[in-house]
């Protein structure tokens, strides 16, 4: 599941993936890549500046997911730029 918020510190509106589910046999097809850019399209369409996930505590392989398609951790989130500069 996809949205976005606006905050008084940023400048865009930020994305925020709350829901990004893959089954068991389909991961490591590039299914999670595909929802993730489709997310980031969406978001860059509608003026975000920056995409959020929000993973839970025990999800070790969404961990490793969100370093490998660029995320950066930031606190309980991962946070990847939607556009460069």
């Amino acid at each position: 599941m996809l949205h976005w918020y606006c905050t008084l510190e940023a400048g865009r509106p930020t994305a925020q993936v709350t829901t990004l589910l893959v089954g068991i046999e389909e991961r490591r097809l590039g299914i999670g890549r595909l929802l993730l850019k489709a997310a980031a399209q969406a978001a860059r369409t509608a003026g975000c500046g920056s995409l959020e996930l929000l993973p839970t505590s025990d999800a070790t392989d969404l961990h490793e997911f969100c370093h490998a398609t660029g995320f950066g951790k930031t606190g309980l989130r991962f946070v990847r730029p939607l556009r460069k500069g």
